[in-house]
């Protein structure tokens, strides 16, 4: 075993011996090797534990054979089984019929051994990859009408707004901090220069050391947005395009041509929500329920006629729905009546 290789296939590690002695559980050392290694290289883990069971199959498949018996067996089958046809012939010409069908039970056999690996192999990638990676991997989605505080395994605080959801590592590997989110969230980054933070939304991606900042991408919205509050952060396009942005900077990128604009912003309109602070400004008032059902975990029912053209400006902050749609009358003409998770605007 070469401890600095990082590069180990599944075949490799199969045909390493002192893995097969590690998978057998027969040597210590090489158990502390190989934990060491793996601790060293935990992106490798599901190459490990694929090797690991199609070793533990086969050996329990082959016993009682000793491994060396193993290796030497394989080796007779492989080359028997690229015989060719003809070369099998003469076995029915020069051999009893009773050696002819013990040849060819072997033959059979070993052939149903095979099988049986490969067919161990498929299973393995249909069903227990799809395990492994569930255990390396968490998922946090957060309905509509709450919010969800996350450490992460670097030390990473991450809050995900209503509609998020937010796909990561149990545990970061070495050469990089990589999460994937759809919605919102707010980060603040543990800083680690040597190793990005990356947030993957679509096509764009979020590269920073260590800084806070929140980051917008609701799937149905057509934009995606960023906006930083303190460090710096490198915004990147798939077709190239990238962007720096520093504290009081926001980059606006449009899903349907791929371009980025940066600007300044309203802290309170991007940051509010992780301090429980509902925010609107220049929004009509069907964008204002919209929000409202988003951040109450309601759905309205619209029995008046509202217009499209009026926009209006306000915050609240830890208030309930019904004082915030009695404040909202206070400039625009409607009754409302709430019922659970539905409100009735007439």
């Amino acid at each position: 075993m070469n401890p600095n290789k990082g590069d180990y296939t599944v075949d490799d590690l199969i045909n390493e011996p002192s893995f097969q002695a590690y998978a057998y559980r027969k040597d210590p050392e090489n158990i502390r090797l190989w934990n060491t290694w793996l601790q060293r290289h935990p992106e490798k883990a599901p190459s490990v534990e694929e090797a690991l069971f199609i070793l533990r199959e086969f050996y329990s498949i082959a016993h009682p054979l000793t491994e060396k018996e193993y290796e030497e067996e394989l080796l007779q089958v492989k080359k028997r089984l690229s015989l060719s046809k003809s070369s099998v012939t003469p076995l029915k010409s020069y051999a009893s019929q009773r050696q002819a069908a013990s040849a060819w039970k072997w033959v059979a056999s070993v052939s149903f051994l095979l099988l049986a690996l490969t067919g161990l192999h498929l299973w393995y990638q249909v069903h227990f990859q799809e395990t492994l990676e569930n255990t390396l991997w968490a998922e946090r989605t957060v309905p509509k009408g709450q919010k969800v505080n996350l450490t992460l395994s670097d030390g990473t605080y991450v809050k995900l707004n209503a509609g998020s959801t937010l796909k990561f590592p149990k545990v970061f590997s070495e050469e990089t901090r990589e999460v994937f989110l759809e919605g919102e969230g707010y980060f603040e980054v543990s800083k680690d220069s040597l190793h990005p933070f990356v947030i993957r939304t679509g096509n764009l991606s979020t590269r920073v050391l260590g800084t806070s900042f929140i980051v917008r991408a609701y799937p149905q919205a057509p934009i995606i947005e960023v906006a930083v509050q303190s460090g710096q952060v490198q915004v990147e396009e798939k077709r190239q395009s990238q962007m720096v942005l520093t504290p009081q900077e926001r980059v606006v990128y449009s899903k349907e041509d791929g371009k980025l604009d940066k600007s300044g912003f309203n802290p309170l309109k991007y940051f509010g929500w992780k301090d429980g602070i509902i925010y609107f400004e220049e929004a009509t008032l069907l964008e204002i329920f919209e929000q409202l059902e988003q951040w109450y975990g309601v759905s309205f029912e619209i029995n008046a006629i509202i217009s499209d053209q009026e926009t209006y400006k306000g915050s609240f902050q830890h208030e309930s729905l019904r004082n915030v749609l009695s404040a909202i009358q206070y400039k625009v003409n409607f009754q409302f009546k709430i019922s659970t998770d539905k409100v009735i605007v007439y």
